[in-house]
């Protein structure tokens, strides 16, 4: 059982596709892909984290370049293509979400959360409600499966 996205596909968040249904799993990657093609990583890095840090596509730290790293995994900042995808998907005027950015996390995650969700308001007219509450507090969400919202576990530095 997952409650927490039993409850996101009952809600139907835009960014979940249900499983049964092919038409909805493809509306709900193009949202992603959208939601991830409108950060402008090198901006974060280059005017909220210094310089310290890297845009990096996987989630286990493959960088470009790395011998494990796919070329498919890169998803190239481009907001006009984004655009199209949310058009695509449904979604042309943007939607309602929260995303969970601990407070608690180091300052730079903290800004390069609230960065990204601001470009997400910005190119793609989703209207981020961002929830700060720390991550011990939200935690047993994760554990038992019911948070059913995205959420910034950490981000990549270069040091």
């Amino acid at each position: 059982p997952r409650p927490g996205f039993d409850e996101a596909l009952a809600k139907k968040y835009p960014w979940v596709g249900d499983p049964k249904d092919a038409a909805s799993m493809e509306r709900a990657r193009k949202v992603r892909w959208a939601m991830a093609m409108a950060i402008d990583q090198e901006s974060i890095i280059k005017n909220i984290l210094n310089g310290l840090g890297r845009v990096i596509y996987a989630w286990e730290n493959y960088l470009p370049g790395d011998p494990a790293h796919k070329p498919e995994w890169v998803i190239p900042y481009d907001p006009n293509k984004a655009r199209q995808f949310m058009a695509d998907a449904g979604y042309p005027n943007g939607f309602n979400m929260e995303l969970w950015s601990p407070g608690t996390n180091p300052p730079g995650t903290v800004a390069a959360a609230d960065a990204a969700a601001e470009m997400w308001r910005k190119e793609l007219k989703i209207n981020v409600t961002i929830d700060k509450t720390a991550y011990a507090t939200r935690r047993p969400q994760t554990v038992d499966h019911t948070i059913n919202v995205p959420f910034v576990h950490g981000i990549n530095y270069d040091v």
